[in-house]
């Protein structure tokens, strides 16, 4: 579980450390530690679209790979309209699958079905696959709930305390249900990430979740616009 390293670091997630500046991404520059995996960007991907991979995207495919095989046609539910559950839903929708939004905000939900989904409902049944990505312990509760006989749940939102699930173990033990939670992601995750918005960012509207163009000295005015503004927000710090 490299994800889970004991001399793992995350870059922009480390304290301040002057022996080691510049080890974030709101800098002209960032120092590269020994071990950094990097993927070659493919130049007819926009900078824009390819910040998209970092965390969502990658993130996504590890969660879908973390479900199991890929039965097209299946029903997968995605609990969640962020961003994470934005390209949760484009990467299950590529690869065949019948995808449900989970949510009580039709409008946000909606969104989504330009990525994939073919509906968005408040409750659900017979879900082949769950993706709970709202870090809602309700989603979570209703997730399980909706499981089909054989049924996976992925966990993936929860990145945070918050309130306890109370879950039946015999509803569990009898309808062999699968729970398991994804938190990082591989270097091979990034690069089929990189990959995955290279080939479909003309099948998928990517260019739109990312807007904005700031520069640092900005940082205050894209932060505003990142609370409101629902999607990502760009900064070019050689701009």
């Amino acid at each position: 579980m490299p994800q889970k390293c004991v001399d793992l670091y995350k870059y922009g997630h480390e304290p301040f450390d002057e022996s080691q500046p510049l080890t974030g991404g709101l800098a002209s520059h960032c120092l590269l530690r020994p071990g950094t995996t990097i993927v070659p960007v493919p130049d007819d991907l926009p900078n824009e679209v390819a910040s998209l991979a970092a965390c969502a995207t990658a993130t996504a495919v590890a969660a879908v790979n973390a479900a199991g095989p890929i039965c097209a046609g299946n029903r997968a539910l995605v609990a969640g309209t962020g961003m994470l559950a934005i390209m949760v839903t484009a990467v299950l929708a590529q690869r065949g699958m019948h995808v449900i939004v989970l949510s009580h905000d039709q409008v946000r939900g909606r969104q989504l079905m330009r990525f994939g989904a073919v509906e968005v409902t408040d409750c659900a049944a017979d879900i082949d696959m769950a993706f709970e990505v709202s870090g809602r312990a309700a989603a979570a509760a209703a997730a399980v709930s909706a499981l089909a006989v054989g049924g996976t749940l992925v966990l993936a939102g929860s990145v945070s305390p918050g309130p306890t699930v109370t879950i039946d173990p015999e509803h569990i033990v009898r309808n062999l249900l699968t729970i398991t939670g994804v938190h990082n992601y591989l270097p091979a995750d990034l690069r089929t990430a990189i990959g995955f918005l290279a080939e479909h960012q003309r099948r998928y509207p990517f260019a739109e979740l990312a807007v904005g163009r700031w520069t640092l000295a900005e940082m205050d005015e894209a932060f505003a616009a990142a609370r409101t503004g629902g999607v990502r927000q760009c900064v070019f710090p050689n701009a």
